[in-house]
């Protein structure tokens, strides 16, 4: 799942060699009929009577700061594209990635999008993060182009507005939920802190977080903003304490903010529960806490990278991350729920199974997926919902099992103790 936060918090990543967990989602899309006529021939990607390679468009920054740290989150489709290949292709097709730079930013989407279209590319995978979506989806969706991706604003679900956009991952509400939920009712806490970063992240999780809250009988007592270039966390915290905080939701979507945080935490020995936004990040957990920290730090994950107490990830996931983690580059800030992967054998699936590469009909088919068995959980997609996971697979883990065998090298996470 990817919120404005990324752009801004991976570009301070990238500047420290760093990376952040995002959230986070690219976009699956497919240009309208309108385009082919621009190129086609028989390397073009167009209906299911031509032959050739299949195209597909890949919008991420190759330039600029971003570029190292969101190479990484794209790895998961670079390995579903030769798996798939290995396999014979899409209905006998091999999949090309046709790789476009949006300089990470919303103004990129535009040029990135021409020079797709020009090529009569028909689908594409990105951008990655909110602001970027919010620029690009209304230009996919006037073309008819059938959208998914990783960014998580609730409000980028709108499928009046953009019925050509899936998404094979949770939304802001259903994580400001969750995490009120724990909070409240799994953990007994009634007055709880609001810790944000300045950006569009914060609002997202911050309003629906409030209405949760409220709704189990507890309230948001204390609520402190923090910009993206925060040092230290030391006055935020106090001032939650000072205002008789007994818990703290926190949106964390990179890892100076989050190291920082948790340092002021340790430096004054201040140790409420946590529940915090997106994964944990490798950096932060291989850092060197205390046990009163660790034992009270929580975060949103998907189910599907958690396991119970008693218990051990799914086979099929823990095996899809391992072969992840063979890839150069991708422990270092890799997220294996990066949605591309499924996308593109859900992709797969839709188009053998109608038999073409008709944008229309291919859009009609992803509205009745059900229950597919993605390494994100089961995705379902109707008609006037394009979420693919439900409710009951997002759950809260624990950051002190990140160093348990169980977490193969701190991608799977303990289920929180409700």
């Amino acid at each position: 799942m990817a919120h404005d936060a990324q752009a801004s918090g991976l570009a301070r990543a990238g500047r420290r060699g760093l990376s952040k967990k995002i959230a986070v989602l690219g976009t699956l899309a497919a240009l309208s009929v309108s385009f082919l006529s621009a190129c086609g021939g028989s390397g073009s990607s167009g209906g299911s009577d031509e032959t050739g390679d299949f195209t597909v468009g890949v919008i991420r920054p190759t330039s600029g700061v971003l570029a190292s740290s969101y190479k990484p989150l794209y790895l998961n489709l670079e390995m579903a594209i030769k798996e798939i290949n290995a396999d014979g292709g899409i209905m006998g097709r091999k999949v090309v990635p046709q790789y476009v730079d949006d300089e990470g930013s919303p103004a990129g989407q535009s040029k990135a999008l021409r020079t797709l279209q020009s090529k009569g590319i028909k689908y594409v995978f990105g951008p990655t993060g909110d602001s970027l979506a919010t620029a690009a989806l209304p230009l996919l969706s006037a073309d008819k182009i059938i959208g998914g991706g990783w960014y998580a604003g609730t409000e980028l679900m709108d499928t009046a507005k953009y019925p050509y956009a899936f998404l094979p991952y949770f939304d802001t509400t259903q994580e400001a939920d969750e995490m009120a939920k724990f909070m409240v009712t799994d953990l007994g806490k009634k007055k709880i802190g609001f810790l944000s970063e300045a950006t569009s992240l914060g609002p997202a999780i911050g309003k629906p977080l409030k209405v949760k809250v409220t709704e189990l009988g507890g309230k948001i007592v204390s609520e402190q903003e923090y910009p993206l270039d925060t040092a230290s966390f030391v006055t935020a915290m106090n001032k939650l304490k000072s205002d008789g905080v007994d818990g703290i939701v926190a949106t964390f979507s990179n890892v100076p903010n989050t190291t920082a945080a948790y340092q002021a935490m340790e430096q004054l020995k201040w140790y409420p529960p946590l529940v915090t936004h997106y994964n944990f990040f490798p950096q932060v957990i291989n850092a060197k806490w205390s046990k009163q920290l660790t034992d009270s730090i929580y975060a949103v994950n998907l189910a599907a990278y958690s396991y119970p107490a008693d218990g051990k990830p799914d086979p099929a996931v823990d095996a899809y991350v391992t072969k992840l983690r063979k890839i150069k580059g991708f422990d270092a800030s890799g997220l294996p729920s990066a949605p591309f992967y499924d996308m593109l054998n859900i992709l797969k699936k839709t188009i053998e199974a109608e038999k073409t590469f008709d944008v229309e009909k291919v859009r009609a088919a992803l509205n009745k997926v059900t229950d597919y068995p993605g390494m994100n959980g089961k995705v379902t997609f109707t008609k006037d919902n394009h979420l693919g996971i439900s409710d009951d697979q997002v759950t809260t883990v624990s950051m002190a099992s990140g160093h348990d065998p169980r977490s193969n090298g701190g991608f799977f996470f303990e289920e929180a103790a409700k």
